[in-house]
C-alpha cells in the first residue's frame, strides 16, 4: 500500500476552502452564462471569500504555528465558556 495523501490537516482544510470558493465562482459563471448578469452582492461575496481562502492558504501553508493559532489550539481550556 502507498503512503497516501501526506498533507497536514490544516493544509487540507485550506485547500478545500479555496476549492470551495473557486467552485462558487465557477457556479455563478456557469449558471448565469455571463458574470455581468450575476447580482453584485453574490459576486462581491464570492470574490471576497476566494481572497479570504487564498490568504489563509498562504498564511498557513509553511507555518504550522499560524495554522495552530488560527485553528484555536492555543486556547486555555480553563477559560472556555462551555
Amino acid at each position: 500500500m502507498g503512503r497516501g495523501f501526506q498533507l497536514s490537516t490544516g493544509r487540507v482544510i485550506a485547500l478545500g476552502r479555496l476549492l470551495l470558493a473557486s467552485l462558487f465562482l465557477l457556479a455563478i459563471w456557469l449558471e448565469l452564462g455571463h458574470p455581468a448578469e450575476a447580482p453584485l452582492e453574490a459576486l462581491i461575496l464570492s470574490v471576497g471569500y476566494w481572497f479570504f481562502a487564498a490568504a489563509l492558504l498562504v498564511a498557513t501553508w509553511n507555518d504550522w504555528w499560524a495554522d495552530a493559532r488560527l485553528a484555536g489550539a492555543d486556547q486555555d481550556p480553563e477559560h472556555d465558556e462551555a
